[in-house]
């Protein structure tokens, strides 16, 4: 399992590699190719279990590959939307929370549950003031935006002042649910309780949620001016870095 576990780890830096060097499409090759063969060993051990349920707990090596394929389709789907395949990065992010959301895997991370709706608005800015306006996407899985957007505030409300309470990207990512729901002063309070993290959010990390909103603040949509405030607020920290 241990080999398994260290194949799918360096065909991740691999990809990682080829998408920093521009090469998307042999980075998503690569990270197929992980994915194929831990689903693979996922599908054994379901077989194996006599109580494949969803409500019993994963043991620690079904875990384990678990979280690699949630990473890696998380990986994906940052690789086809840098393509601007806004489609297959959505749904490489679908697939990655259906692990990181399933309670067998008792996966701590919003990164998917994020990022599927992130790539949703992308692809249909009306999806925040129309839940119906999504339908005309028919590859794509139908998802109600704002209504999963007020849910995974309120989760990502309870991790932060809980189990994640010292965890940059679980504030970060509240930060930006915050905003999108129109709420000012949650996300600032959680940018503050980001930026008074320890250790500190690298540089890296400012640049990466200053991205985020930035591409979602150009958007015609109704927070345009909530996720603006954010960007400046991100902008100004960063700034005095």
């Amino acid at each position: 399992m241990a080999e398994l576990i260290d194949e799918a780890r360096n065909l991740k830096k691999l990809a990682q590699t080829q998408r920093q060097q521009g090469e998307h499409s042999a980075a998503a090759k690569t990270l197929r190719e992980g994915i194929d063969g831990l689903e693979e060993t996922l599908a054994g051990f379901k077989g194996a279990d006599k109580g494949d349920s969803a409500s019993e707990l994963a043991n620690t090596s079904e875990r384990a590959v678990a979280t690699e394929l949630a990473d890696l389709y998380g990986i994906l789907g940052g690789t086809r939307r840098e393509q601007g395949d806004l489609l297959q990065a959505a749904t490489a992010y679908d697939a990655g929370f259906r692990y990181e959301s399933n309670p067998r895997y008792g996966l701590v991370s919003s990164y998917n549950a994020l990022n599927r709706l992130l790539t949703r608005i992308l692809l249909c800015p009306g999806a925040l003031s129309d839940r119906d306006s999504l339908r005309k996407e028919s590859k794509l899985e139908f998802v109600d935006v704002s209504q999963n957007l007020n849910k995974l505030q309120t989760q990502l409300k309870l991790r932060v002042e809980g189990v994640s309470a010292n965890d940059f990207w679980a504030a970060g990512d509240l930060a930006i649910v915050s905003a999108l729901n129109g709420d000012d002063k949650g996300a600032i309070e959680a940018l503050e309780k980001f930026a008074s993290c320890s250790p500190s959010p690298p540089i890296s990390a400012y640049n990466a949620y200053g991205d985020s909103i930035g591409m979602l603040a150009q958007l015609d949509t109704p927070r345009r001016d909530a996720l603006t405030r954010a960007q400046s607020w991100l902008k100004d920290r960063a700034t005095s870095y």
